[in-house]
């Protein structure tokens, strides 16, 4: 438990560092570079700290067995006294001693015998009233899990109940036709229905078992209706939902960290910036303007942001960042040099930093 514990810790603060580290070099580097470095950087985080254990070199250990191939003359002597001694025991003579004796020495066993349960049933008890900080540190950490994950779910169903009862097929064989058109440039097999739904106030993605695109009115041109289209389909064909039910079950487990919340908040956020490239690859001055203008009328009309779907949410800052992003015809650096620096630095820290014991060779009799 306590080892647990101090590994969780450990592993919270060493993750916040490098949350911090890749914000940091992506502000300095983001008008040069692509979003879609960090996207790596928030996953190989997200997997890592959804496990807690110590996987360090001074985790490992090796067992050497040793065998003997014959007994040595001091064992052999030192179970003869041990055989001789339980021959000379006081209990093996109890049929020479007299009924006062023997009577005597059961009432004194019988009292040792009462004396000592009493003893383990105090340390008993003493053993379940006090807990240790560690213990208690693991009650709570894991109250605040259940706490967070009960919400986080109670908050997906009545969204998704919700979205399931004001939903209703698209009717419209054009708006159709877009859809089919879609799914085949993009070569995705799979079925993926069309949903228009006053639940919703702007083009989303939702459904983690089945996806489906809801649009909250029918009054798109077929050129708007392509381009949200093929805005949620890329984030289909990328398992953003998966991703984003990740970001939501490391956010519940580091509850404590306001790191890893954070984190989780810009991953969603370069969640829609590598897709907005995406949409506007290789297209036009022209074409990325619709693109913008669709985007702000979407999150115009935005409330509040909903767990385990896509779509236009945030402040400000996060619309504006989207706007140059989009508008900017320069080419964007992949900057996968920056995930494998940071990449590499995470599993030494990992191999190396450890709050366990340091454990050697170990041999074994």
């Amino acid at each position: 438990m306590e080892l647990f514990i101090n590994n969780l810790i450990l592993l919270s603060v060493t993750s916040s560092i490098f949350i911090v580290l890749t914000h940091l070099v992506y502000s300095l580097s983001k008008d040069r570079y692509t979003a879609k470095w960090k996207y790596y950087i928030w996953l190989i985080l997200a997997i890592r700290l959804l496990i807690p254990l110590d996987i360090s070199i001074k985790s490992l250990s090796l067992n050497v067995p040793t065998f003997q191939g014959s007994i040595s003359k001091d064992e052999v002597s030192i179970n003869e006294n041990l055989s001789n001694e339980s021959l000379n025991h006081p209990l093996g003579n109890l049929t020479s001693m007299p009924d006062s004796n023997l009577k005597n020495t059961s009432n004194q066993t019988f009292e040792n015998t009462t004396h000592k349960e009493e003893i383990s049933k105090t340390e008993k008890t003493k053993v379940v009233k006090t807990l240790t900080p560690h213990q208690i540190a693991f009650i709570i950490w894991l109250s605040g899990i259940l706490a967070f994950m009960g919400i986080d779910i109670i908050k997906y169903c009545i969204f998704k109940r919700k979205l399931t009862r004001w939903s209703l097929s698209i009717k419209n064989g054009q708006y159709n036709e877009v859809l089919s058109d879609s799914l085949n440039k993009m070569k995705i097999n799979n079925t993926v229905n069309l949903y228009v739904s006053k639940a919703v106030y702007t083009p989303m993605l939702a459904g983690i078992i089945k996806p489906s695109i809801y649009i909250p009115h029918e009054n798109y041109s077929l050129e708007e209706l392509e381009i949200i289209i093929k805005h949620e389909l890329i984030h289909y064909k990328r398992h953003d939902l998966l991703y984003k039910l990740l970001l939501m079950l490391v956010k519940d487990v580091h509850w404590f960290n306001p790191f890893v919340h954070f984190m989780a908040v810009e991953a969603n956020k370069d969640l829609e910036l590598i897709c907005d490239e995406e949409v506007v690859k290789n297209k036009d001055f022209e074409y990325r303007e619709r693109y913008s203008k669709l985007l702000l009328d979407s999150a115009s009309a935005a409330k509040s942001q909903v767990h385990l779907a896509t779509g236009i949410f945030g402040g400000v800052k996060t619309i504006k960042r989207r706007f140059v992003n989009i508008l900017n015809v320069r080419q964007y650096k992949k900057g996968y040099k920056f995930t494998a620096g940071i990449a590499l630095l995470l599993i030494i820290s990992n191999l190396f930093v450890s709050c366990g014991e340091k454990v050697g060779i170990s041999p074994q009799p």
